[in-house]
């Protein structure tokens, strides 16, 4: 018998949003869950501007609260749990190779 799902993950890729990126997550934010619980996923790669800055000011916001580090990013909980990863700027192919 399957179980009734009780979490809404949304997952939102970020790169050099910093205009944009607040807004994103106010409607994610105010979109219906039907009833489920929202955990919202951002993944930012290696943003050069100051999307990093502006997710962290969005969720702290809310009243949520830092719930411990995880391996390239964090984990907040408030009445939406976030997760916040951040991976180092992409150098290219060449930089690999190097």
């Amino acid at each position: 018998m399957l179980k009734k799902p009780r979490w809404l993950s949304v997952i939102i890729p970020v790169f050099n949003e910093e205009k944009f990126v607040g807004e994103c997550l106010a409607r994610v934010v105010k979109a219906d869950s039907l009833g489920l619980k929202k955990e919202i996923i951002i993944i930012d790669d290696g943003s050069g501007d100051g999307s990093w800055r502006r997710i962290r000011q969005f969720i702290s916001r809310r009243g949520a609260k830092p719930a411990g580090k995880q391996a390239g990013g964090e984990r907040w909980r408030g009445r939406i749990d976030w997760i916040v990863r951040r991976w180092r700027p992409n150098r290219g192919k060449g930089a690999a190779l190097r």
